[in-house]
Protein backbone atom coordinates (compact mmCIF):
# COMPACT_ATOMS: atom_id res chain seq x y z
CA UNK A 1 0.00 0.00 0.00
CA UNK A 2 1.26 3.42 -0.92
CA UNK A 3 1.48 6.04 1.77
CA UNK A 4 1.01 9.03 -0.37
CA UNK A 5 1.60 11.71 2.35
CA UNK A 6 5.23 10.43 2.56
CA UNK A 7 5.79 11.06 -0.96
CA UNK A 8 6.01 14.49 -3.11
CA UNK A 9 4.52 15.95 -6.64
CA UNK A 10 4.63 19.06 -8.56
CA UNK A 11 3.17 21.19 -5.80
CA UNK A 12 4.13 19.36 -2.52
CA UNK A 13 2.49 16.21 -0.47
CA UNK A 14 0.92 13.69 -2.46
CA UNK A 15 -2.09 12.70 -0.48
CA UNK A 16 -4.26 14.23 -2.91
CA UNK A 17 -3.29 11.60 -5.47
CA UNK A 18 -5.22 8.99 -4.45
CA UNK A 19 -8.38 11.31 -4.76
CA UNK A 20 -7.96 12.48 -8.16
CA UNK A 21 -6.86 8.92 -9.33
CA UNK A 22 -11.09 7.79 -7.97
CA UNK A 23 -11.95 10.43 -9.91
CA UNK A 24 -10.65 9.67 -12.64
CA UNK A 25 -13.11 8.99 -15.43
CA UNK A 26 -12.85 7.91 -19.46
CA UNK A 27 -14.04 11.03 -20.57
CA UNK A 28 -10.03 12.83 -21.84
CA UNK A 29 -11.95 16.04 -21.29
CA UNK A 30 -12.17 15.80 -17.33
CA UNK A 31 -10.52 18.11 -15.47
CA UNK A 32 -9.32 15.42 -13.52
CA UNK A 33 -7.18 14.43 -16.22
CA UNK A 34 -4.75 17.95 -15.99
CA UNK A 35 -5.09 17.85 -12.33
CA UNK A 36 -3.13 14.61 -12.54
CA UNK A 37 -0.89 15.54 -15.12
CA UNK A 38 0.23 18.84 -13.67
CA UNK A 39 0.67 17.10 -10.06
CA UNK A 40 2.42 13.87 -11.71
CA UNK A 41 4.28 15.20 -14.92
CA UNK A 42 4.42 18.65 -14.79
CA UNK A 43 6.23 20.28 -18.20
CA UNK A 44 7.80 16.08 -18.73
CA UNK A 45 9.07 16.56 -15.00
CA UNK A 46 8.12 13.56 -12.52
CA UNK A 47 8.27 13.47 -9.13
CA UNK A 48 8.36 10.92 -6.41
CA UNK A 49 4.72 10.34 -6.57
CA UNK A 50 4.33 9.79 -10.36
CA UNK A 51 5.79 6.11 -10.74
CA UNK A 52 3.65 4.80 -7.70
CA UNK A 53 0.73 5.89 -9.23
CA UNK A 54 1.58 3.46 -12.62
CA UNK A 55 -0.21 1.06 -10.17
CA UNK A 56 -3.30 2.60 -9.94
CA UNK A 57 -3.55 3.71 -14.04
CA UNK A 58 -2.33 -0.07 -14.84
CA UNK A 59 -5.73 -0.82 -12.30
CA UNK A 60 -7.72 1.69 -14.30
CA UNK A 61 -6.76 1.24 -17.97
CA UNK A 62 -7.31 -2.57 -17.54
CA UNK A 63 -10.46 -2.03 -16.30
CA UNK A 64 -11.68 0.24 -18.97
CA UNK A 65 -12.89 -0.65 -22.82
CA UNK A 66 -9.96 0.07 -25.06
CA UNK A 67 -11.71 2.77 -26.54
CA UNK A 68 -11.95 4.32 -22.71
CA UNK A 69 -7.90 3.86 -22.26
CA UNK A 70 -6.00 7.20 -23.52
CA UNK A 71 -6.04 8.86 -20.88
CA UNK A 72 -4.61 6.51 -18.32
CA UNK A 73 -2.07 5.17 -21.06
CA UNK A 74 -0.80 8.33 -22.44
CA UNK A 75 -0.03 9.42 -18.73
CA UNK A 76 1.75 6.44 -17.70
CA UNK A 77 3.51 6.54 -21.28
CA UNK A 78 4.48 10.41 -19.95
CA UNK A 79 5.77 9.17 -17.14
CA UNK A 80 7.52 6.19 -18.20
CA UNK A 81 8.86 8.30 -20.94
CA UNK A 82 10.72 11.33 -18.76
CA UNK A 83 14.00 11.60 -19.06
CA UNK A 84 14.10 13.84 -15.49
CA UNK A 85 13.68 10.67 -12.86
CA UNK A 86 14.10 11.29 -9.29
CA UNK A 87 14.57 7.56 -8.04
CA UNK A 88 18.05 8.26 -6.50
CA UNK A 89 19.35 4.81 -6.45
CA UNK A 90 16.30 2.96 -7.11
CA UNK A 91 15.47 2.64 -11.13
CA UNK A 92 11.63 2.92 -11.20
CA UNK A 93 11.75 1.13 -14.17
CA UNK A 94 13.05 -1.88 -12.65
CA UNK A 95 10.81 -1.99 -9.20
CA UNK A 96 7.70 -0.96 -11.43
CA UNK A 97 8.43 -3.18 -14.45
CA UNK A 98 5.59 -5.35 -13.84
CA UNK A 99 3.33 -2.56 -14.01
CA UNK A 100 5.01 -1.08 -17.52
CA UNK A 101 4.74 -4.58 -18.94
CA UNK A 102 1.18 -4.75 -18.44
CA UNK A 103 0.71 -0.72 -19.62
CA UNK A 104 2.48 -1.98 -22.79
CA UNK A 105 0.34 -4.94 -23.75
CA UNK A 106 -2.74 -2.86 -22.82
CA UNK A 107 -1.87 -0.09 -25.31
CA UNK A 108 -0.99 -2.94 -28.13
CA UNK A 109 -4.25 -4.08 -27.44
CA UNK A 110 -5.87 -0.85 -27.80
CA UNK A 111 -4.06 -0.34 -31.06
CA UNK A 112 -5.03 -3.93 -32.18
CA UNK A 113 -8.48 -2.84 -31.63
CA UNK A 114 -8.98 0.63 -33.16
CA UNK A 115 -11.92 0.34 -35.73
CA UNK A 116 -12.79 2.55 -38.66
CA UNK A 117 -15.57 4.41 -36.53
CA UNK A 118 -12.84 5.66 -33.93
CA UNK A 119 -11.43 8.68 -33.36
CA UNK A 120 -8.37 8.74 -35.24
CA UNK A 121 -5.79 10.84 -32.69
CA UNK A 122 -7.32 7.59 -30.20
CA UNK A 123 -4.88 5.16 -32.79
CA UNK A 124 -1.95 8.21 -32.80
CA UNK A 125 -2.14 8.88 -29.09
CA UNK A 126 -1.76 5.04 -28.27
CA UNK A 127 1.40 4.36 -31.03
CA UNK A 128 3.17 7.55 -30.04
CA UNK A 129 2.65 5.78 -25.87
CA UNK A 130 3.27 2.58 -27.30
CA UNK A 131 6.57 3.89 -28.52
CA UNK A 132 7.54 6.09 -25.54
CA UNK A 133 7.58 2.93 -23.60
CA UNK A 134 10.17 1.20 -26.06
CA UNK A 135 12.90 3.37 -25.85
Amino acid sequence: MTDWSQLRHAYGVADDVPGLLARAEPDPRSPVWGELWSRLCHQGTVYPASFPALSVLTEIAGRWSTAQRTMPLTLAADIVSSVDQPYGDLDPHVTYSCEIARLRALTEETLQSAGPDDDPSTYVYMLQALLRRVS
